[in-house]
């Protein structure tokens, strides 16, 4: 007897950084820099969004699956 399974998924993810300058620049040059450039305060968010569609069957020992991104 064969046996259908379908299943579907969406997926949100919606990070965010905020990065403060704690201490200036140090800047050799040439040769090394240390600490972050006066930049200031920034903050960055990002938007993933997924969805993901799934078929499977079995018949007897066998397995097929086909999935969509």
């Amino acid at each position: 007897m064969p046996l259908a399974i379908c299943g579907f998924r969406l997926q949100r993810a919606m990070p965010s950084c905020a990065q403060r300058t704690i201490r200036p620049e140090i800047d050799i040059a040439g040769l090394v820099t240390f600490a972050r450039p006066y930049a200031g305060n920034s903050e960055r968010r990002e938007n993933h969004y997924q969805a993901n569609y799934t078929y499977s069957r079995t018949r007897g020992k066998h397995l097929w699956k086909v999935a969509e991104l």
